[in-house]
């Protein structure tokens, strides 16, 4: 694990999700997703049983964006502890990957969500979690 974010509370009894997220760049911007609260993420999500990483990631992708994933280069593990608007306690154990997409090849499938490319340094102060941030200022370091 590299880095830790959030407070864990101890005797706590926090909902385990690992999760895979793309920092797709171009052009000074990062690829985001958007939920109908209006908070913004890395498009990504958890990885179901016997599905690896890579699989989940571009399934997550094409799912929230509509666009096929052509090289991911993984960056880092950060875990993330937090409370979600359902009050569920959460210990997000995410693996980021810088990406690059290929072809839309469809409209999202999850409709809940929609994409916009950000300003890199503005996203770190829409992104709502911080290991995403975190991610995000990784990936600019490793991509110049």
């Amino acid at each position: 694990m590299e880095e830790v974010f959030g407070n864990k509370i101890a005797n706590c009894h926090y909902r385990y999700r690992k999760g895979v997220y793309a920092v797709t760049l171009l052009e000074n911007k990062v690829m985001t997703v958007i939920n109908s609260h209006g908070h913004y993420f890395l498009p990504g999500g958890g990885v179901e049983v016997g599905e690896s990483n890579l699989n989940c990631l571009a399934r997550e992708v094409l799912e929230e964006t509509g666009y096929t994933l052509e090289k991911a280069k993984f960056i880092g593990n950060a875990s993330n502890y937090f409370t979600s608007l359902k009050n569920n306690i959460i210990h997000n154990d995410g693996y980021f990957y810088l990406t690059s997409i290929g072809e839309r090849v469809q409209n999202p499938t999850e409709t809940e969500y929609s994409m916009e490319w950000v300003d890199v340094k503005k996203s770190q102060s829409l992104l709502i979690h911080a290991h995403h941030v975190w991610a995000v200022k990784k990936a600019t370091l490793k991509n110049l």
